[in-house]
């Protein structure tokens, strides 16, 4: 079965399970339940007596958001010059001993 396009969700009723929308945004239904419990699904979810239906416009709302092209990120050179940090390179941790040599 191939992953429904914006025009299919266009057609779908006005509410949908969390099952069908986490299939037509590419996670799992587990991962869908994990970010309602979280109240951080990409979508406006109406939960009543424990079951969580997505509202259809907002899932084309996002779908649609991402299908229009955006302007460019920026170079990380221009990001850097912009907050005035620079960007580190290789290990972006170090340890608390790096400088310190021990004895033998």
């Amino acid at each position: 079965m191939t992953a429904p396009t914006l025009d299919d969700v266009q057609t779908w009723p006005a509410t949908i399970p969390l099952a069908h929308a986490c299939a037509v945004l590419g996670f799992s239904r587990s991962w869908g339940y994990e970010l309602v419990a979280r109240r951080a699904f990409p979508c406006r979810v109406l939960t009543v007596s424990h079951r969580h239906r997505v509202i259809t416009a907002s899932l084309v709302r996002l779908l649609s958001e991402w299908e229009t092209p955006g302007p460019e990120p920026p170079e990380p050179d221009a990001t850097a010059a912009m907050t005035g940090r620079t960007l580190a390179k290789g290990n972006d941790c170090e340890h608390r001993n790096s400088g310190q040599r021990r004895s033998a």
